[in-house]
């Protein structure tokens, strides 16, 4: 049996995509269509914090 895991993302309360875990150990991230068409959407991003003692 193929097992799939789902994570809501949230931003600000608000649920804005999923992360979905697939055989293979493939993950899919995917926004839902409401957060893709406000023009008025909070911006998500990633980055990576710099440990400042390197």
């Amino acid at each position: 049996m193929t097992e799939v895991s789902v994570l809501e993302v949230a931003l600000y309360g608000e649920s804005i995509s999923t992360l979905t875990h697939l055989p293979g150990d493939r993950t899919l991230f995917a926004f839902h269509q409401d957060y893709i068409d406000d023009p008025d959407r909070p911006t998500l991003r990633d980055c990576l914090k710099r440990d400042r003692r390197l």
